[in-house]
């Protein structure tokens, strides 16, 4: 996000700091944690990214293998965004089918919630 210039550095930087202050709504699913922060006047386009991790690594005490960014120049997005992706992630099923995909096919599926 930040190379693309969709964010700058401010936002990136918010997104870091929850995780190591044990934030707890971090987690949305078993394994997947959603590090998200208000913009700032730091945000300039609505997108996300993901990383899907080969080997998990532990925040607070929980293993997490995929992680899911994401930024919007609008609130009403970023709300709908949130509510969408933590009710997918409601069923542990939609967490592990989505680990399966290859990127391209989970770019096409969070693009479509």
């Amino acid at each position: 996000l930040l190379e693309k210039n969709y964010i700058n550095k401010s936002y990136l930087e918010s997104l870091i700091s929850p995780i190591s202050l044990n934030n707890p709504n971090l987690f949305i699913g078993k394994t997947t944690i959603l590090p998200h922060a208000v913009n700032n006047n730091n945000v300039f386009s609505t997108k996300f990214s993901f990383l899907k991790l080969k080997e998990p690594i532990v925040i607070n005490k929980n293993k997490c293998n995929f992680i899911i960014t994401f930024c919007t120049d609008r609130k009403s997005d970023y709300v709908d965004f949130l509510i969408k992706i933590t009710e997918f992630f409601n069923d542990s099923k939609n967490e592990k089918f989505l680990y399966s995909l290859n990127l391209d096919d989970i770019y096409k599926l969070i693009n479509n919630l």
